[in-house]
């Protein structure tokens, strides 16, 4: 799976549901920054600041389709544009579209890596953070049930478009 060219700015909006439950959130910024909290998740976003987060998004898109016309030179910006459009591809059509250059494994791809860069036999090494005092503190707490359960997994769940596949072979 390809694709998915685009930009995305998401927000959870839990203005009605917190007044419902007696939640209030006071903010106190700078008369200078009056924007500072145009992202939050308890009051709906103005037309301002819709604008705001619109053209930085626009931004965004155009210099991502900027990057994949550089990097895919028998594409039009035309071309790339229309396929730009958020969706997603399958490796075939990504193929066909001329997305990607090959259909293969990660081993595949490592392999072509390593002829590009002319090293012989490369060994790919795998760098993993150690997880922090707070990560062992706070990672491993059993989540309470009830509301604040279902609150977590709505936030896991919703934080943005994907598509999931199940895959036996990945490790």
């Amino acid at each position: 799976i390809t694709g998915s060219i685009g930009v995305i700015v998401s927000n959870l909006q839990f203005a009605e549901a917190a007044k419902q439950l007696g939640i209030a959130q006071d903010v106190i910024v700078s008369a200078r920054t009056p924007h500072k909290d145009m992202l939050s998740m308890f009051r709906p976003m103005t037309e301002g600041e819709q604008g705001i987060l619109r053209s930085i998004v626009d931004e965004l898109y155009d210099r991502f389709v900027d990057v994949v016309v550089q990097g895919r030179s028998e594409l039009t910006r035309e071309r790339v544009v229309e396929l730009a459009d958020g969706r997603v591809y399958s490796a075939q059509q990504a193929l066909a579209n001329g997305l990607i250059d090959a259909i293969g494994t990660e081993a595949d791809a490592w392999s072509e890596l390593g002829k590009r860069a002319r090293v012989g036999n490369a060994q790919r090494v795998e760098r993993r953070r150690r997880p922090s005092l707070g990560d062992l503190l706070f990672g491993a707490k059993a989540e309470a049930e009830g509301l604040d359960a279902s609150l977590a997994s709505l936030l896991r769940t919703s934080t943005g478009p994907r598509l999931l596949y199940w895959w036996p072979g990945a490790r």
